[in-house]
């Protein structure tokens, strides 16, 4: 008798467990209510998601479900719920990489190796070119000068010619680039690279230029006021102070050997787009004529034909201007010995500007520049380095010898791995007193 009542307190305890965990809202049911019996019950709601759906009267508990009674949809919306829940609370399920030391050691290392295999290249041909720069505006016959002095000699009638010589100790592969160079110039300031009316250069048909040209409207003192005497009232085209501004220095090569030509080709040097689209068949008008007011070259060529015109119109991104001249289209033998002739009448010496003439080969990669190459490189030994510092972190982790400090990438320290751990032991420590305790009723 006592051991039926036993049973029935277990079965009744397993019936109470079983009816008192109910599930949750989100499967379509309300919470446990009680019955006044002493059991809890679960209340359905409407439409419960039975099979064969809410009963009727009548209707037997296993009927089948009745025509236009699916409920597939609103399963459908659950999910969608679900997943917006999940979303919005920030539990949706996410791959998320636990890195250790052998993984991070392998990735720097792999880093390492891409950066220095894209550097050296570049270096080599980096290497590879050879660039010779004469500074020139204090040199020949404007050398025991002042400033002011230069600048009286150089804005005056035809300017300073004088020649200088360019040794040549390392063979130089066509086509060798010749550009000049401006110190200290600043052509990337906003006024003046604003400076210019672009339908007027395209058009040629509006006198005087837009307002963004002042003042180099007309070619006058002031600049603003036109003149009758002049064509056009001395408007300007080219207007603006880019145009204005416009470098006149020339240049020429001759070599210590006669059957070398280095004669320099001022041919296709400027863009294409420039000849063909940005600038049309218009002829300069009033355009650095008058001595007294001139800042610069002019022109006698229609502005989509004179291509060191475009050249200048486009502007430099730093403080120093290097502009494109032309190509010597002959190899320069090693031991050559150049003779510069300059004609020197573009003034830089009212701001202290320097200039300077460059000879320059070039390669894949471009001209002469160890910035990006030494990026790459500096960057690559960075990666090497930090991946031997978490591999001898890792060894001296493993044998005990890394100063007291937790391995970077130690997953033993997780909070559920720890807690992993110590339910493995108390399951364990558990089941070993069940099995004294038993072996001991036993005995």
């Amino acid at each position: 008798m006592s051991g039926a009542r036993s049973r029935g307190r277990k079965q009744g305890g397993q019936t109470g467990l079983a009816t008192t965990s109910s599930p949750t809202l989100e499967d379509g049911f309300e919470s446990p209510v009680s019955d006044g019996s002493g059991l809890s019950g679960i209340a359905p709601l409407p439409g419960d998601v039975q099979a064969g759906g809410p009963k009727q009267p009548g209707e037997a508990s296993g009927a089948a479900r009745a025509p236009g009674t699916d409920r597939s949809p609103k399963k459908k919306k659950k999910k969608k719920d679900r997943f917006y829940k999940r979303f919005t609370y920030q539990t949706l399920r996410g791959y998320r990489p636990i890195m250790n030391p052998s993984h991070v050691v392998i990735f720097f290392a792999l880093a390492g190796a891409y950066l220095i295999g894209v550097g050296v290249p570049i270096l080599l041909a980096t290497m590879d070119v050879v660039t010779y720069s004469v500074r020139y505006d204090d040199a020949g016959t404007l050398k025991n000068f002042t400033q002011e002095e230069r600048a009286k000699l150089v804005t005056s009638g035809e300017g300073v010619e004088y020649s200088m010589t360019i040794e040549v100790d390392k063979e130089m592969r066509a086509p060798v680039y010749v550009t000049y160079e401006l110190g200290t110039f600043y052509q990337n300031y906003r006024r003046y690279v604003r400076s210019y009316d672009p339908t007027q250069m395209h058009d040629g048909d509006l006198f005087p230029g837009t307002s963004s040209c002042e003042p180099f409207l007309y070619e006058t003192a002031s600049g603003l006021d036109p003149d009758e005497s002049l064509p056009e009232q001395g408007a300007i085209l080219p207007c603006g102070q880019i145009s204005h501004s416009n470098f006149n220095d020339s240049f020429a090569l001759s070599s210590s050997i006669p059957a070398l030509d280095v004669s320099i080709d001022d041919s296709d040097i400027a863009w294409a787009s420039d000849r063909e689209h940005l600038y049309g068949n218009v002829t300069a008008v009033n355009f650095n004529q008058i001595e007294a007011y001139r800042g610069g070259n002019t022109s006698t060529l229609p502005l989509n034909q004179d291509e060191h015109w475009m050249i200048w119109q486009r502007p430099a991104g730093q403080k120093t201007t290097r502009k494109l001249y032309g190509r010597v289209m002959n190899d320069i033998p090693e031991g050559t010995d150049l003779t510069l002739t300059v004609f020197n009448r573009y003034n830089t010496y009212n701001f202290d500007g320097t200039k300077s003439f460059v000879l320059s080969t070039n390669s894949w990669m471009g001209g002469k520049n160890y910035v990006l190459p030494g990026f790459y490189l500096a960057c690559g030994g960075l990666c090497w380095l930090v991946a031997a510092l978490f591999l001898a972190m890792s060894i001296g982790g493993a044998r005990g010898c890394c100063f007291g400090l937790r391995m970077p990438g130690d997953t033993s320290r997780l909070s559920w791995v720890v807690e992993a751990k110590l339910k493995a032991r108390a399951t364990a420590k558990f089941r070993a007193g069940e099995g004294v305790a038993a072996r001991r009723q036993a005995a």
